[in-house]
């Protein structure tokens, strides 16, 4: 019997690969792309540009090295005061490519552990075709560290806007930045529609009217299927009034996600700035509102009623074969805060149902008979740089900041913390400026100081656990 071991198959007779040995993978951007595009027999070119990120300096104290939360004078540009560039260091490419008629200059970040974290397409003079989203969507499954996508120019339609929301529901997209584009449609709310995983977006220099802007501010009330994950949105350089304004104020009076909000450049009024900072104190709840909160009270008991429960979960009516109730203290029942009562109290107008599993953003307090709110305290940072304020605005802001200073925040209830005011017609001193200052400075050190402490208390938790780990004897 002959018991020689069979001979291995040959590479060609093996299972076939995708790419041989030669070809890129898409875990190798900076080859993959322009390999692809020249396999799809595209008549533009791609030239990748790769960039290496450096960290940032980190300075000890850092909250003391500025001595104030507010501007006034505008030292800098408006783009250096309001964006963080990235420090990086450029790797030279070859010039005489991108000159090249229908080039595509495509640039991708990479970390200093070696990620991509970014790819941007800057300056793009022509329509950005499908074929280069593909491409780009075909890698990003590989790429879990990549969270940003930039395109610059004139590169952007509604195509393209529809490509980025396709490729946020298959990766880790967080970060969208559309400057300088303009859509003729205006569709940017596109990104928006639905739920996804977009933290920044920024539409700087986009010419946004009012009635883009009422579209976007529609979907980030606290209903928008984006709103509960959208941090900082970036307006600025628009054509944005007090329309716009006031849209994005009706939408702050239920939204508790965004924490910073730039209307930097635009044609807001010290009419419009008020619409903005009204929900940020206590304000009234209108009768629409009041309904609002109604139907979302009587869905989500709806839902919570649908989802079948566990037997072991809740005792309610368990009875034995002779049609007796076992005893309570065999099987204690538990209570259910939803019942038929409830639902008919929902219907009607009473806002007064006390409902323990809800939690609704708006934070309802009751005095003299009438619902309130006590106000968006989630927001931190506004810039309302380079409008059309006036000096009635600095009571406005006052008042909001007075009213945050003495309420009790949290971790999700930072307060106003900064403030941006620069480039207004505004005296250079005055009296307000030093309560601004004041209050701000208060605001700042308390969210600090509260901070510290949690960070010492979640020290002294790790330290008490994991000295009873130690205390612990096994017996045999």
């Amino acid at each position: 019997m002959d018991r020689r071991k069979p001979k291995s198959r040959s590479p060609a007779a093996r299972s076939p690969s995708p790419y041989r040995k030669t070809d890129p993978t898409p875990i190798e951007l900076d080859r993959y792309i322009p390999w692809m595009f020249m396999k799809l027999q595209s008549e533009q070119t791609v030239v990748i540009k790769r960039v290496q990120q450096e960290e940032y300096p980190r300075a000890r104290n850092s909250r003391f090295l500025s001595s104030s939360r507010v501007s006034r004078v505008s030292t800098v540009s408006v783009r250096q005061t309001e964006s963080n560039p990235t420090l990086v260091t450029t790797v030279p490419t070859n010039t005489s490519l991108i000159d090249v008629e229908n080039t595509i200059q495509l640039t991708i970040v990479y970390s200093r552990a070696g990620h991509a974290v970014e790819i941007a397409i800057n300056a793009c003079p022509f329509p950005i075709n499908r074929e280069l989203t593909d491409v780009i969507s075909l890698s990003l499954p590989y790429h879990t560290r990549l969270n940003k996508f930039t395109c610059k120019g004139k590169g952007s339609d509604t195509s393209v806007i529809i490509e980025i929301v396709k490729m946020m529901q298959f990766s880790n997209l967080t970060d969208v930045c559309l400057d300088n584009t303009f859509v003729t449609q205006g569709t940017y709310y596109i990104l928006l529609d639905q739920a996804s995983t977009l933290r920044c977006l920024s539409l700087s220099k986009c010419t946004i009217n009012d009635i883009v802007c009422k579209k976007i501010a529609e979907r980030l009330d606290c209903n928008g299927p984006a709103s509960k994950n959208l941090r900082i949105l970036n307006l600025s350089c628009n054509l944005i009034t007090d329309i716009g304004a006031h849209a994005l104020g009706h939408s702050l009076r239920t939204n508790r996600h965004i924490m910073h909000l730039n209307l930097c450049g635009n044609t807001i009024t010290s009419v419009g700035a008020g619409y903005l900072l009204e929900p940020l104190s206590e304000f009234p709840f209108t009768a629409d509102e009041i309904k609002e909160r109604i139907r979302r009270r009587r869905d989500f008991y709806n839902k919570k009623a649908a989802i079948p429960k566990s037997p072991t979960s809740t005792y309610t009516n368990l009875s034995i074969e002779n049609g007796k109730n076992l005893k309570d203290r065999e099987f204690p029942q538990k209570k259910s805060s939803f019942n038929s009562k409830t639902v008919v109290n929902l219907t009607g107008f009473d806002e007064r149902v006390v409902v323990e599993d809800f939690s609704d953003p708006s934070n309802t307090v009751y005095k003299n008979g009438r619902s309130f709110s006590i106000g968006n305290l989630t927001l931190c940072s506004l810039n309302l740089g380079y409008n059309y304020l006036d000096y009635t605005i600095l009571s406005k802001i006052i008042d909001v900041l007075l009213y945050q200073k003495d309420q009790e925040r949290t971790p999700r209830r930072t307060g106003l913390l900064r403030i941006v005011i620069e480039g207004n017609n505004l005296s250079v001193s005055c009296e307000e400026y030093s309560k601004i200052e004041m209050c701000l400075a208060i605001l700042n050190n308390e969210a600090w100081s509260f901070k510290k402490k949690r960070k010492s208390s979640s020290k002294a938790r790790r330290e008490i656990n994991s000295r009873n780990a130690s205390s612990v004897v096994l017996v045999p």
